[in-house]
Order: C-alpha cells, then structure tokens, then sequence
C-alpha cells in the first residue's frame, strides 16, 4: 500500500471514531420532556409566580446532565373557614419521582399563602425520549 492510501484509511478511521463518539453522546444525552397538570379543590389556587394562577406547569427536558428539576410554587386560600388541603400525583410515569416538601397544607385565614418546593426527578435513564405528563391534584381534607 502506498503512503496516501494509508492516509486515506486512517483519516477515514478516525472520522468513524469521531462519529461514533458523538453518537454515543447523544444517544447517553437523550431528553425527555414533562408537563404537569394542577387540579385544586374550589377553594384553594396554585400560582407561579406568586400573583399568577397556573393550572399546568412544563418543567421541560431531562438528561443524564439535568436528572432533578425544582420549583417553588404558592398555595392561596380563598376559604373564609380554616381549610386543610392535601396533594395527591396521578399518572406519573415510572421513569420519574415527585415531591413537595409539605405534607398537608394548613389554612387558617382567607387569602392565606403556603409557598411549597416541588421536586421532579428522572430515575430511569433507559427511557426512550419523548412526552411525558402527570396530574398533581389538590383536595380538602
């Protein structure tokens, strides 16, 4: 073999290995994407920000780089009587974990406000990329 075909396959080599490298990146870095739908109670109203009343909330991609997404949100009080409220996740695909950081949310006032962390978490990085969504729903107690 000449010296400009053993060039030729070399760089060709190497040009397979940097493809290959990228693909492999890629595929590791592959997103998924999650929407959250909010269902109160009459009585009781999600914002985000504080002000603004939200009813769904898109916490957006996922990867191996950004596993955890977190949130803090307020929940207002339009009771006139003191109110208990409870949260419940509905339709949450195995591939993810939810959690607030309160327990029951305890009204005494109206207009009250309790600000609360959300957390969102991929745990299975076997899941093909796509859409994904899930409930968190509000009730009284």
């Amino acid at each position: 073999m000449n010296r400009k075909t053993e060039l030729m396959i070399a760089s060709l080599l190497l040009l397979l290995a940097l493809l290959s490298a990228a693909l492999a990146y890629s595929l590791w870095l592959l997103t998924v994407n999650n929407q959250m739908s909010i269902t109160t109670y009459k009585e009781v109203q999600v914002e985000y920000p504080l002000g603004t009343k939200i009813t769904a909330f898109d916490w957006g991609n996922f990867n191996k780089s950004y596993p955890v997404k977190s949130e803090v949100f307020y929940l207002r009080s339009f009771s006139n009587v003191a109110l208990n409220c409870t949260w419940n996740v509905t339709g949450l695909d195995s591939a993810f974990t939810f959690d607030l950081n309160v327990t029951k949310f305890e009204f005494t006032g109206y207009d009250q406000v309790i600000p609360f962390a959300a957390n969102l978490t991929l745990v299975d990085f076997g899941k093909a990329p796509g859409n994904f969504a899930f409930d968190l729903l509000f009730g009284e107690e």
